[in-house]
């Protein structure tokens, strides 16, 4: 067997353990959040024949592209299987490639695999229809690419990467945001050797699929610029989101430290000392320094933008990364060789036992709220004959609704606008109407239940957190809504009767 061949095997094995860590009591829960509930009925909707929203979130090729496998085999679960697999597919892959690049042995590239793919939002955000799934596959192939070619100048790097680029912002609107990074990277590695040709090409190419989808949706009847306007509202709904007054510009760090590891922190300091000046050189290219910039870019841009953990979603890999690479090589500064070898050992300590606190934080903050009583709620109404149900804000209910319609309402306004039209009985109160700050429903908790669950799932740290760039909490405000929530003794999910 070649050292090649072990290599990969020995990445396979390994991802195949970090899809388990992942995909552990999946079946045992439902849907994350509002989008991902949103993501599965947009699925359905396209499977059905139904392209009403096929532009939804401005991502046909990620709601394209799953309901494939839906036509298959039409379960939930077993699309979230297929994310969390993509997930960590794309981290074995980038993995390989940086060892490769910088000649890393076996031990450490089986512990920087680890170190990373234990990462807790790698981990969580794979556990849900999310676009982190395909994302970080894509995204994969941006990086060893984007190193590839400022490494050999080679346009054929330059067009793969323009290509993943292209199929990403049909997938994710996040995309847009390394865009950026990625082009002043670029101009600076390259400022004495920049061609305007190929670069012009590379943007050719990353149009191509979204003039590709707008002609798709012309076939469905939907006008050429469908996709066009529903990626400016889109745009312009984010923009308009942005809050300039009391911006948590440490929200990203004390993530870090309460739920990713403090060595984060360290690693971007470390990062800034030892590449700060390697963007210049125009000599010599390292992973390091160019992942570095694209890292520290993009957090600048995050510092005065709504935050959420999302934020840097395909960014935690060259994180960690990065601080992996930059504590290993500060210990590897001394030249007597028994200090070395203490060091080499000290090293890998603190990988293990990062790797370590990783699963520790995993058990507490995601396995511990990884069951649910939507399941039950919906068996109630099923029996109750229940047609159409309102629910404040949530879609939660979705993927156990299959004899039943969930109706999310957002307002005063749209509760009674949708009850001149239809003749609904229930109106399930959810809790996560709190998580996402729609204080008008506090009325309704206050009326007396028909019927009352616990759901532990509204618990999760990454559900309060993921809504902090809608709700425009601070990280502390946040962590107080959970903490309020998990200390009270009332049931979060109330039925009640409003005919």
């Amino acid at each position: 067997m070649t050292r090649k061949t072990l290599n990969i095997s020995i990445l396979i094995i390994l991802s195949g353990l970090m899809w388990f860590v992942r995909i552990n009591f999946l079946t045992e829960i439902g849907v994350f959040d509002y989008d991902s509930a949103q993501h599965l009925l947009t699925i359905r909707e396209i499977c059905s024949g139904n392209f009403q929203n096929f532009f939804h979130h401005a991502s046909p090729l990620f709601h394209s592209f799953y309901s494939l496998f839906y036509a298959i085999y039409p379960d939930y679960v077993f699309l979230e299987y297929l994310n969390a697999l993509l997930n960590v597919l794309g981290i074995a892959i980038f993995i390989y490639h940086y060892s490769i690049i910088n000649k890393i042995r076996l031990l450490s590239q089986v512990l920087l695999f680890l170190f990373v793919a234990s990462s807790f939002f790698l981990v969580q955000s794979s556990r849900y229809l999310s676009f982190e799934g395909l994302g970080v596959f894509l995204f994969a192939w941006v990086w060893v690419h984007f190193y590839y070619y400022l490494a050999d100048n080679n346009k054929r790097n330059l067009y793969i990467l323009s290509i993943c680029l292209g199929l990403l912002i049909c997938i994710d609107y996040k995309t847009l945001l390394l865009i950026p990074p990625i082009a002043l990277v670029m101009i600076l590695k390259r400022w004495e050797t920049f061609y305007w040709k190929p670069i012009a090409v590379s943007l050719v190419i990353i149009g191509i699929p979204f003039c590709f989808f707008s002609l798709v949706g012309t076939f469905l009847g939907k006008p050429i610029w469908a996709y066009t306007a529903v990626w400016g509202a889109f745009l312009q709904k984010s923009a308009n989101s942005g809050s300039w007054g009391g911006l948590d510009l440490f929200f990203y760090l004390k993530y870090f430290v309460y739920y990713e590891n403090p060595l984060l922190l360290l690693g971007l300091l470390l990062g800034f000392l030892f590449n700060i000046r390697k963007i210049f050189n125009y000599q010599k290219t390292e992973t390091d320094s160019l992942y570095f910039f694209i890292v520290l870019l993009l957090m600048l841009e995050m510092a005065i933008l709504p935050k959420a953990p999302r934020g840097l979603s395909y960014i935690y890999v060259l994180l960690y990364t990065i601080t992996f690479s930059e504590i290993k090589n500060l210990l590897r500064r001394s030249k007597d060789l028994r200090t070395l070898m203490v060091n080499a050992l000290f090293f890998y300590s603190i990988i293990v036992s990062s790797v370590i606190y990783h699963l520790y934080q995993i058990q507490i903050n995601i396995y511990q709220y990884a069951y649910t009583n939507y399941d039950d709620v919906a068996q109630y109404l099923k029996e109750k004959n229940v047609k159409k149900i309102y629910s404040s804000v949530s879609l939660q209910l979705v993927p156990f609704a299959k004899d039943f319609e969930v109706i999310s309402i957002k307002n005063e306004a749209e509760l009674k606008t949708v009850a001149e039209k239809e003749n609904i009985q229930y109106m399930l109160v959810d809790d996560f109407y709190q998580i996402t700050n729609f204080p008008i429903f506090d009325s309704y908790k206050r009326l007396p239940p028909e019927k009352t669950w616990r759901e532990v799932s509204l618990m999760l740290p990454m559900l309060h957190l993921e809504n902090c760039d809608f709700t425009k909490r601070s990280f502390e405000e946040t962590l107080e809504i959970r903490q309020k929530l998990m200390t009270s003794n009332s049931p979060q999910l109330y039925l009640i009767k409003i005919r």
